[in-house]
């Protein structure tokens, strides 16, 4: 796995982020494969496009994004909301990438996501979000993620 470079950017949202799409696009038993270039990457066609944050026009894609769930003051660990939404012109393939997507994340323990230890993941929610202006269908999964996420006032 790669730990991309910290530099003033780089949070450790974004380095979960790209955690989970590297987890994502490396899975061999992928029923639709993914490609993930990283941050800076370039896209060769060779699997269904993962971007972070960026809902892309045109083609199959899948979109991750981060929110917050929850940080307890006194614990250094964090629960992270991590939205996988997949947009593709099939029904069948839309499922497909939806179903990788949960066989990797839910109940995943221990390992770390773009270098930020997971201490536990599951699925919290997921709808189809019907059909975009391009005709593709869309299907939305959140998931939390508790990861281990020292600051300064929590150790």
């Amino acid at each position: 796995m790669t730990v991309y470079e910290t530099h003033e950017t780089t949070t450790p949202e974004l380095q979960v982020l790209y955690g989970v799409a590297e987890l994502l696009a490396g899975n061999p038993e992928a029923r639709v494969p993914l490609e993930w270039p990283g941050p800076s990457g370039t896209f060769t066609g060779s699997g269904v496009p993962i971007t972070i944050e960026e809902y892309a026009a045109g083609g199959d894609v899948v979109t991750l994004s981060e929110y917050a769930v929850s940080d307890d003051p006194s614990l250094s660990d964090s629960v992270m909301g991590v939205q996988a939404m997949v947009r593709c012109a099939s029904r069948a393939r839309t499922k497909a990438i939806a179903a990788d997507v949960f066989d990797l994340l839910q109940g995943r323990r221990g390992g770390t996501l773009g270098g930020i230890r997971l201490v536990y993941a599951k699925r919290a929610s997921g709808t189809s979000v019907g059909k975009d202006s391009e005709g593709r269908l869309g299907r939305a999964d959140n998931y939390y993620l508790t990861v281990h996420r020292p600051s300064p006032n929590r150790t």
